[in-house]
């Protein structure tokens, strides 16, 4: 059940998507807000479903490390990249990615997915992964676990800010293996969506995701993660689609100012 003290928030979000939306600029926008420290929430068309792409690196990272608690020396292990070339179509490049030939250890690659969102680093690590950990997450989570080879994967901004969550809590994965995803996730070299329209210096531990149809589909780019807000930190995740659309700042500042 949402809280009535957020009222104020979502209706000002939801008249600000009204406009983008009368703008052309988007075709939908979803919200999930969730203060961690006493657990009010609030969503806007928080069960529209959407392509999480490259979010779902997230729980990929989730699945290794948790893999890594009982396996000793897993992060430690060597993986070399023979094919580089980038199966996925994306518009935001990382500047530096794994190069051809080169050895790189689990723990490397997991930065290099998570902080520049690098898809051969994520292909790489797909290898490796053991898919009925991966599966265990979403199912011990109460969620569909998604097939990672399918374009129309999807999920809601309400299921995916499970993730955070529990890693905030630390109640999925160990305590060192929740630092290490959180660590990973404040480094994210993107700062044109939540980073961006925090105050200077609030710490931000987020992934974004993109989905670019050739074929001349509706875009899709979202961001979600953890504000540490000095006050009372929350979870944040924003999915939008539409032609143009880069409006997750203007939709997040209203929060961030509380």
């Amino acid at each position: 059940m949402e809280f009535s003290e957020l009222r104020p928030f979502k209706y000002k979000l939801e008249s600000l998507i009204e406009a983008h939306q009368s703008s052309g600029n988007v075709t939908h926008v979803s919200i999930y807000f969730r203060d961690l420290n006493n657990g009010p929430w609030f969503g806007v068309n928080s069960r529209e479903l959407f392509s999480p792409a490259s979010l779902f690196k997230v729980p990929i990272m989730m699945a290794i490390l948790k893999e890594a608690e009982t396996s000793s020396g897993l992060l430690q292990a060597r993986l070399t990249d023979m094919d580089p070339e980038d199966r996925a179509r994306v518009e935001i490049t990382p500047g530096r990615r794994v190069e051809k030939g080169r050895s790189y250890s689990v723990e490397e690659l997991l930065e290099m997915m998570i902080t520049r969102s690098d898809n051969r680093a994520h292909d790489l690590l797909l290898g490796y992964l053991n898919r009925k950990v991966f599966e265990r997450i979403f199912l011990d989570l109460g969620l569909k676990p998604p097939d990672l080879a399918a374009r129309d994967a999807q999920m809601s901004v309400k299921e995916y800010a499970t993730f955070f969550r529990i890693l905030y809590n630390a109640s999925y994965l160990s305590r060192d293996m929740s630092r290490r995803a959180l660590e990973f996730l404040v480094r994210s070299e993107f700062d044109r969506g939540l980073a961006a329209g925090v105050p200077p210096g609030t710490m931000t531990a987020h992934k974004f995701g993109e989905r670019a149809y050739p074929e001349g589909g509706l875009k899709q780019l979202h961001d979600c993660g953890i504000v540490y807000h000095p006050r009372a930190p929350y979870v944040l995740c924003v999915m939008t689609r539409g032609e143009a659309v880069g409006v997750v700042v203007r939709l997040t500042q209203p929060l961030h100012a509380r």
